[in-house]
């Protein structure tokens, strides 16, 4: 039986199991590097991951779910950005997610 996904806005913690799965997906971890140098509307993130805006909506819902990014709303535009709980998981210069159980390197990104 599959658990019910969370829909908050900007989730107060992350949960590791949901953080993981969606992690799971090449695509989400192109659109996770590019959110570590600052927020981005879905057009640049959809470009810079090689999908459509649709697609990259999709990953970003993923990702939200999990607590990883929250949404802006700027006139037509959704500007997403690392959740508040993520931001204390993410060492910016080091380039690394840590959610206690693992880690995930996004300098190790083969194809970026």
């Amino acid at each position: 039986m599959k658990r019910p996904l969370k829909r908050d806005r900007d989730a107060t913690q992350v949960d590791c199991v949901e953080a993981m799965r969606a992690l799971a997906d090449p695509n989400r971890l192109k659109i996770m590097d590019q959110l570590l140098r600052g927020p981005r509307n879905v057009t640049w993130l959809a470009d810079s991951a090689g999908l459509t805006a649709y697609n990259a909506s999709r990953n970003l819902s993923m990702l939200a779910r999990a607590g990883l990014v929250s949404k802006e709303k700027k006139g037509q535009q959704r500007i997403y950005r690392l959740s508040t709980a993520c931001e204390v998981l993410v060492d910016k210069k080091k380039r690394t997610l840590n959610l206690g159980c693992c880690q995930f390197r996004f300098d190790a990104l083969v194809d970026r």
